[in-house]
């Protein structure tokens, strides 16, 4: 009996053991949850917003009209597009002879040199300017001759490049044009250049000079076709004696600035003309061409008995 009492009693505390224990006070799940602090309302409510900073844009300032088409008309203000597109440089370039020369002036180049570059993009057709302002102290007078590039102004181009066909370009106007190559030894272009400019020591790009023609270029599949004309004889700006002395097969000595060389400028326009063209196509990695000239020595070769030009 007393057995049977000892075993019920473990029975029943283990049961006692086996039954969750109580939660502490205010976690019991049958309650509410607790309130909120003063101020946070409602869970499912968000708080207010300060004051002037409600839901609505605030208003802009006088002047500023709040009208997005405006806004976007005024901002198209600053994308449009200049009237040139405008580049260049400056520069400045001494030169003078170690050795005294009684034919030269001991400096042989000093000069100061602005470019500028001016483009301009129409539907049809391209505009290009380019100016050189300079002076140089080596020239006695500064009066510009555009032929012969004295003066204080070189118009190097001033040109209209447009597409009359989809195979064609046509460039109209004072350009720099060369084709070929050579490494200076010009054989089959017969463009002016500038002897003085790449003896005195001025960049490789001077040595070209400007020439007022037109020039066709025709893309076909056979081949490439280029045309140049110029209504008016291109001359070199060749060596006369006045920046660099050379022999003078006349006199049979070396001459320079004591005995200039006089020529004849008088170059008509549509009878003293000059035609060049050339016929190329690539053949896989070299290029056959088909150079004719008919004009005039782009450098005096040859004089007059009677007037001695």
């Amino acid at each position: 009996m007393l057995r049977l009492a000892a075993a019920l009693a473990l029975l029943l505390s283990g049961v006692a053991m086996a039954a969750d224990p109580p939660l502490p006070s205010g976690l019991e799940p049958e309650k509410d949850e607790p309130a909120l602090p003063s101020g946070l309302g409602s869970p499912s409510k968000e708080p207010s917003l300060p004051s002037g900073l409600g839901s609505s844009e605030p208003a802009l300032p006088s002047g500023l009209l709040s009208d997005s088409s405006k806004q976007e008309d005024d901002s198209n203000l600053f994308a449009e597009p200049s009237l040139f597109d405008i580049s260049g440089f400056a520069e400045a370039r001494l030169g003078a002879r170690i050795d005294d020369d009684d034919l030269q002036r001991r400096t042989s180049i000093g000069e100061t040199r602005v470019q500028f570059q001016l483009e301009r993009d129409f539907d049809a057709a391209r505009f290009s300017m380019t100016a050189d302002l300079f002076y140089d102290a080596v020239e006695q007078s500064q009066d510009i001759k555009l032929d012969t590039g004295q003066g204080w102004l070189d118009l190097r181009q001033m040109s209209v490049l447009m597409r009359p066909l989809d195979n064609a370009d046509l460039e109209i106007g004072r350009q720099i044009l060369t084709w070929g190559t050579g490494d200076l030894v010009f054989i089959n272009d017969l463009f002016p250049k500038d002897w003085d400019s790449f003896f005195i020591g001025r960049n490789d790009e001077y040595l070209k000079a400007p020439a007022d023609a037109a020039k066709l270029a025709l893309f076909f599949d056979a081949a490439n076709v280029d045309i140049v004309y110029g209504p008016r004889f291109n001359s070199d700006r060749f060596i006369d004696g006045r920046r660099i002395s050379f022999f003078n097969p006349a006199l049979g000595r070396v001459t320079g600035r004591d005995f200039p060389v006089s020529v004849d400028t008088n170059n008509k326009w549509f009878d003293e003309d000059e035609l060049a063209l050339r016929v190329y196509r690539n053949l896989g990695g070299w290029e056959g061409a088909l150079y004719g000239y008919v004009g005039y020595w782009k450098s005096p070769g040859g004089q007059d008995m009677t007037t001695g030009l």
